[in-house]
């Protein structure tokens, strides 16, 4: 979901895409979720992949692949990535982007 727009910036020093403010949360009796946001930092638009790996301890619980839809030219999104069932204990979700 298209939030905002962010500066053109990516080149030597800045990724194309870059993952901000990734918060886990559980949702009772359902499943674990990341709500992180996505900014599109490239004069291109993107169609980003996202890994995310919910942890308890060192130990991987569940690893998740988000495909976000085409992600226009400088666009903050919110995103939603639902991860294991509540009533396994992850005390950790690591995000990154896989491409591009």
């Amino acid at each position: 979901m298209p939030l905002g727009a962010v500066p053109i910036t990516a080149g030597p020093g800045t990724p194309l895409v870059n993952i901000d403010g990734a918060t886990l949360r559980a949702v009772p009796g359902r499943r674990w979720q990341v709500v992180l946001y996505i900014n599109n930092n490239s004069a291109k638009t993107l169609v980003p992949m996202i890994d995310c790996r919910f942890t308890n301890g060192s130990k991987t619980v569940e690893e998740t692949r988000a495909l976000v839809p085409a992600l226009g030219a400088g666009v903050r999104a919110g995103l939603l990535i639902y991860g294991p069932k509540t009533d396994l204990f992850v005390d950790r979700a690591q995000c990154r982007i896989v491409s591009p």
